[in-house]
């Protein structure tokens, strides 16, 4: 997908553009304005990690103090500075992950191109890793296309999500537009049982009444015959509008409860797997 997109590959049918210009006809000069991180990325053997990085920089057109600083700069963000004598080879698999997005990233190109940039990455680095890709994104107005099968991550950081499945375009939409379409989405209240049970207490009405919030009367009548206590449970609950979910916190934040209400399925899993079965 990346070489097609890069114009390393070319389509069978049809025609891919990038900024309105085909991908066949991409020059050099063009590329420099797009960074690209494979999913298996593969450096040179004499590549030297800050070096490599310079050389990068001053093929995209910065000055050498320039690519230096940023390079420093880079390294420093995403902790591969303790590594920019070595060669590039030599590093590990997460640290090989991120050293292909520096590379990527410098210069500030109109277009980052990125397949699976979490892959190889600890759980804190991802969600470091995507709110940097979302500030620059904002910021800069930097375009950001990521190749991944991490939905639940896409979606928080994403704005809007294309599903590709073997070959075909399945669907597309903004994550707003998502969630406005896609609803009911599969919640649980999690916290203190006495918490819960004083929630449920004061929104009778919002439990009983509302049609887009479903609380399954057997789990309901169960936790209403438990001793109540402050042991930490977790309740399933289907919310099926934005407005029914905004109200429910609305009431958990009024009455101060330490109650969560926490997203059981990802949204863009369930948009998968029903795009998936239905076609």
């Amino acid at each position: 997908m990346v070489k097609l997109l890069i114009g390393l590959l070319v389509p069978e049918e049809g025609e891919i553009k990038i900024f309105n210009r085909k991908t066949n006809l991409i020059t050099n000069t063009f590329l420099r304005g797009i960074g690209v991180s494979f999913e298996d990325p593969d450096f040179p053997p004499w590549a030297i990690v800050f070096d490599y990085l310079v050389f990068a920089g001053r093929a995209r057109g910065l000055k050498r103090e320039d690519a230096e600083a940023q390079a420093v700069e880079l390294l420093k963000f995403f902790e591969l500075d303790k590594k920019a004598t070595v060669k590039a080879s030599s590093l590990s698999a997460g640290q090989k992950k991120r050293y292909s997005v520096v590379l990527a990233l410098i210069g500030l190109p109109k277009l980052l191109i990125l397949d699976e940039p979490t892959a190889n990455l600890d759980v804190q680095f991802r969600i470091k890793l995507l709110e940097f890709l979302k500030t620059l994104s904002d910021t800069y107005e930097v375009k950001i296309l990521i190749l991944s099968h991490v939905l639940a991550e896409l979606e928080r950081f994403s704005d809007e999500i294309v599903i590709i499945h073997k070959g075909e375009l399945k669907y597309q939409a903004t994550v707003s537009e998502i969630y406005q379409k896609e609803f009911p989405i599969y919640y649980a209240l999690k916290g203190p049982l006495s918490e819960i049970f004083s929630l449920m207490e004061r929104e009778k009405e919002f439990f009983n009444k509302n049609p887009h919030v479903k609380l399954d009367n057997k789990i309901k009548n169960r936790l209403l015959n438990r001793p109540i206590s402050q042991e930490l449970v977790s309740v399933p609950i289907i919310i099926k509008t934005p407005e029914a979910l905004k109200l429910l916190n609305q009431a958990i934040k009024e009455q101060g409860l330490s109650v969560a209400i926490v997203q059981e399925k990802s949204l863009l899993e369930q948009v998968f797997l029903k795009v998936i079965k239905d076609r």
